[in-house]
């Protein structure tokens, strides 16, 4: 374990609050307080087996009432992003090298 290249880490929190971090290494999952303080170390592969297990107990059933509503929102969010990345678009393609103009500059040569 010793010199293995760290390919993650981050946070764990119970819901409400940080209660330390974890480091991910090639093989190993190092679980680590917030003292920094070693907890518990499990193998890569444990960790990957779970994960599988989670994934798969996800039911589709459990949220198919709601699966129009969500689209609809996406939907919408997703035109009114785009409509707005047009606008901006738009605006810097009619202002590419634009005339300058002056107008809007101040005099710095003051006239008795």
């Amino acid at each position: 374990m010793h010199g293995e290249p760290i390919v993650a880490y981050g946070w764990c929190d119970n819901g409400k609050s940080l209660i330390g971090h974890y480091v991910l290494t090639t093989t190993k999952k190092l679980m680590y307080d917030l003292k920094g303080t070693l907890i518990s170390i499990e193998d890569r592969e444990e960790v990957t087996a779970d994960m599988e297990v989670f994934a798969r107990s996800f039911s589709d059933d459990k949220t198919e009432p709601y699966d129009n509503y969500i689209c609809g929102v996406r939907t919408v969010l997703f035109v009114s992003y785009l409509v707005t990345n047009c606008f901006i678009i738009s605006g810097v393609i009619r202002h590419w090298n634009g005339p300058i103009s002056n107008t809007n500059i101040p005099s710095t040569t003051q006239q008795p």
